[in-house]
């Protein structure tokens, strides 16, 4: 059938208003077409959807037209250079060149060869690079000439040093410092091991590697050099293994007038920044080397490439829209700071990765030297912003590839055919909508909401729509049953993330039935338990006629059988547990917060009176401190609490190994930093507590408090979990012998006996954090007024470093002293460290 200028051309696999599109463009492309009003007036019906389709495809018309003039780009089209005219052979050990004696070839790129010569004035060795004879020609050696300019302002250790440039007889060299070993980055990747044990020291590796690099690139940019075209092969490896960079052929020298054109792609498709795949010429400075040396930090934690596809557009596609996975989930033992360092350097807006290469690398140098690093991993509200960003017209996305793809056929003579054959295959393109649908719902189950009364209906709206996109998943596997057509691996991503779906429902449903819980306490339905837990307040003499009233968000759990105090449930933070016959608490995995009711009043702070010593300098002066009632957590914030709270953070030992030791009991979590810790309590408004409040519950009324050192060592065990003879010998840890408390990692939260208040582990099993920064106990004992009088919070001296109390299983019990102060960064990830909430009691 032939096809008129009227008549739409009908494409397998192409809706009505995708056809049409591309009549539009064969007719534009023709120099025939009517303007797009008027063509989209004589469509009635589909104007809407010609009219996303023309803005979406605008994006790719760069694209397009860069992949024709790179057929191109150094093909001699643009004429050969006259004085090479068949000047020149193959090259050949022996030969001279000028100066230099050629010894053996190096390697090869798209432009030139790299040779090991001897220059026979000075004696040295060095390497030779020259220009290939095919691609002499005046674009070519503009570029030659500018890598050599860009190489000679360039003098540091992690820099390949250019020597001179000339010219021989119509062959053009630079003759370059010679990195012996023929090794560089790429060899490191590919020989990276993948045995769980090395991956510690691979990563440490990595980091260091790319500070250097970093730091390299920074006196680089300080030269207005841009280098934009790092990758692994381009960064040399010394026999010591320093990384030495390579290859400025593409650099921009922001200083001297471009010799690039508009529009033109400058780099490898793998490591550009969206700046470069969107041939912004414009504006594109140093930031873009930053996003390249985070894609090749991202390929060594991960050992693949961050944006990969079968066709340059497909690459280009991923890099401008697509957000790669979380290195962590490919291996999981990438460090968390890594992988945010990692993150921010490959931001596609360059005003939100590092600004420039010195603040990389200082970052790197402080992940190295366990220092808090600067970087923050992004919101969930951001990570939503990007999947938006990616996808701007999903229901049509799929047709739109095709319809580029078609285009870009016809202007470059390159079958597309990966695309095509995608975009063709039955019921792909609804496969890869239900794909981008559950993507979009997993970002905004992965903002974590907190099941707290407010959310309850958002909630309930997230379990319809999970619940259906479920339905839909089941629908397709039965469709897919012993059907091949899914094109690419879809088949295989739809089973996986059908079960990421099916994760996330059950979450959803748990978080929904905790709303709704936490909204039954808001609106009287625990009235009967409220109003007998505020008279029998009111009546115990451990409160000293404390008058409260209903507190939001929280359930009655009446009095503790053994110290009298009245306890709480906090139903966003988990199920409200039961007592058992014995009138104690039974805790389980998904338990919620049970808060403790302390009454407040005045005790001495600080070390034990007469047993000051230069390690225990910051426990004293002891002083007096005052505190209101508030509420603390009768036990550390558990792994299930923290599943809701503090969605994706995974502690250090494996729940397996775990259960293994214990059986099914609720664990606590580890690794929380103090910024992640007081953002998450915040949002189901409790608190860490102040070290005052810390210290005060620890002591528990007591004017010394449970001392470890003054029990007998077969008791120290039944109070604490701390380094034992339970931990092996190997490990170093100070082990005291003669104690064993039955554990060689973490407790259950609830496994050894608790304080006079009913407080679980205040002494080892986790270090816990408390709400203050860095200050001296002579501050506060000479200016009382900086200590608050109601919560004893002081005002920090170094509000980045924050103190951590209690011991841990790591520290013998010497350690575990309720006296003892430990200070951490507020960004710090430490396997020992957990915390334990607390909460202001509201005064209506």
């Amino acid at each position: 059938m032939s096809h008129s200028e009227e008549t739409p051309v009908e494409r397998p696999g192409l809706s009505t208003g995708e056809a049409a599109f591309c009549e539009y463009l064969r007719l534009q492309e023709a120099g025939v077409a009517p303007s797009f009003a008027e063509f989209a007036a004589g469509h009635p019906g589909l104007e809407p959807e010609l009219e996303r389709l023309r803005l979406g495809f605008e994006t790719f018309r760069p694209l397009a037209d860069e992949l024709q003039r790179q057929m191109r780009l150094f093909s001699g089209d643009d004429g050969e250079h006259p004085s090479f005219a068949g000047s020149w052979t193959e090259l050949h050990a022996g030969e001279t060149v000028g100066d230099f004696e050629l010894i053996r070839p190096l390697g090869h790129g798209g432009m030139g060869e790299v040779w090991e010569a001897r220059q026979h004035s000075l004696g040295r060795r060095l390497a030779l690079k020259l220009v290939l004879p095919r691609r002499v020609n005046e674009r070519a050696l503009d570029l030659f000439a500018r890598e050599a300019r860009a190489g000679g302002r360039l003098a540091h250790l992690g820099i390949v040093a250019v020597h001179a440039t000339g010219d021989d007889a119509g062959r053009h060299w630079i003759a370059m410092e010679l990195v012996e070993g023929g090794r560089n980055l790429a060899h490191f990747i590919d020989e990276l091991d993948l045995d769980l044990k090395s991956e510690p020291e691979q990563f440490v590796e990595a980091a260091r590697l790319m500070a250097n690099v970093a730091e390299a690139l920074a006196v680089a940019h300080a030269a207005h050099v841009i280098h934009r075209d790092l990758k692994p092969s381009n960064i040399l490896l010394t026999p010591r293994g320093e990384p030495k960079i390579t290859d400025f052929g593409l650099a921009k020298i922001t200083d001297e007038v471009s010799i690039s054109h508009a529009g033109e792609l400058m780099g490898t498709y793998f490591y550009m920044s969206p700046e470069q795949v969107a041939a912004k010429r414009a504006g594109l400075d140093a930031r873009t080397d930053v996003f390249s040396l985070g894609v090749i930090l991202y390929e060594m934690l991960s050992h693949q490439k961050p944006f990969l596809g079968d066709t340059t557009q497909q690459v280009m596609t991923k890099i401008l829209f697509e957000t790669p996975r979380d290195p962590r989930t490919i291996r999981s033992q990438v460090p968390r700071d890594l992988a945010i360092i990692c993150a921010k350097a490959m931001e596609k807006q360059p005003e939100r990765r590092y600004q420039s290469m010195a603040e990389l690398a200082s970052d790197l140098w402080r992940f190295l030297n366990h220092e808090p690093i600067l970087a923050r991993p992004p919101s969930a509200l951001r990570r939503t912003e990007l999947w938006a960003r990616r996808h701007p017209a999903l229901a049509t996305a799929g047709g739109l590839m095709l319809c580029a793809s078609v285009v870009f056929a016809a202007m470059t003579q390159v079958a597309l055919s990966g695309w095509q054959e995608a975009a063709e295959a039955n019921g792909e393109l609804d496969r890869r909508e239900l794909l981008a649908s559950s993507e979009l719902l997993l970002q905004e189950g992965a903002q974590a909401w907190v099941p707290k009364a407010v959310n309850a209906s958002s909630l309930h709206a997230m379990v319809q729509r999970t619940e259906g996109l479920q339905r839909r998943f089941e629908l397709e596997r039965e469709s897919l049953a012993g059907s091949v057509l899914a094109a690419g691996g879809t088949t295989l991503e739809l089973r996986e993330r059908a079960a990421q779906v099916a994760e996330l429902l059950a979450d959803l449903r748990l978080r929904h039935t905790l709303a709704e819980t936490d909204r039954e306490a808001l609106h009287g339905a625990h009235a009967q338990a409220w109003s007998e837990t505020v008279v029998g307040i009111a009546a115990s003499t451990l409160y000293g006629g404390l008058v409260i009233e209903s507190q939001a968000g929280l359930v009655p759990l009446g009095a503790d059988g053994d110290s009298r105090l009245f306890e709480f449930a906090v139903p966003a933070t988990g199920a409200i547990p039961e007592r058992d016959g014995a009138g104690r608490l039974v805790i389980a995995p998904r338990t919620g917060l049970v808060l403790v009711l302390l009454p407040g009043g005045g005790f001495t702070m600080g070390g034990v009176l007469g047993k000051k010593t230069p390690e225990t300098r910051d426990e004293y002066p002891r002083h007096e401190v005052s505190l209101a009632p508030f509420f603390i957590s009768k036990y550390e914030l558990s792994r299930g609490q923290a599943d809701l709270l503090l969605k994706g953070h995974r502690s250090t030992v494996p729940v397996k190994r775990l259960r293994d030791a214990g059986g099914e009991r609720a664990w606590p979590v580890d690794g929380v930093t103090w910024e992640d810790a007081r953002l998450a309590l915040r949002s189901v408004s409790l608190s860490l507590p102040t070290e005052a409040q810390w210290e005060y519950a620890a002591r528990a009324g007591q004017v010394a408090g449970l001392e470890l050192e003054s029990l007998d060592r077969a008791q120290v065990g039944e109070w604490a979990n701390t380094a034992d003879q339970s931990v092996p010998a190997h490990l170093h840890w100070d082990q005291d012998p003669a104690v064993d408390d039955g554990y060689f990692q973490v407790a259950p939260i609830d496994a050894l006996r608790a304080n006079a208040y009913g407080l679980h582990h205040t002494l080892g099993n986790l270090w816990e954090w408390t709400l203050d920064g860095w200050y001296s106990y002579d501050d506060v004992a000479t200016d009382r007024a900086r200590r608050d009088p109601l919560t004893g919070a002081v005002s920090a001296t170094d509000p980045e470093v924050h103190w951590a109390r209690g011991g841990s299983h790591k520290w013998p019990p010497g350690f575990a002293r309720i006296q003892n102060r430990r200070l951490e960064g507020f960004r710090t990830h430490i396997d020992d460290m957990g915390l334990r909430p607390a909460r202001a009691l509201d005064k209506h």
